[in-house]
């Protein structure tokens, strides 16, 4: 149980990002939706004008596909 938690501290983050240029500023959504290589990895985006916000939720079972 413990070794699952250190995962996805391990393997998981937020980014927020700071867009200057004007004409990238969007309003963008993207649901939390999961990635088709890693049933345990789910992506969210939000992009509100000049900030955007990408958080990532990943317990690192890709890391065992690749070295298999």
């Amino acid at each position: 149980m413990m070794k699952k938690i250190i995962g996805f501290v391990a393997f998981s983050g937020i980014w927020i990002t700071l867009i200057l240029n004007p004409l990238h500023w969007r309003l963008t959504l993207m649901p939390l939706k999961k990635n088709t290589l890693n049933p345990k990895f789910y992506e969210y985006n939000l992009q509100i004008l000049c900030l955007g916000i990408h958080i990532v939720i990943d317990d690192g079972n890709w890391e065992e596909s690749i070295i298999k």
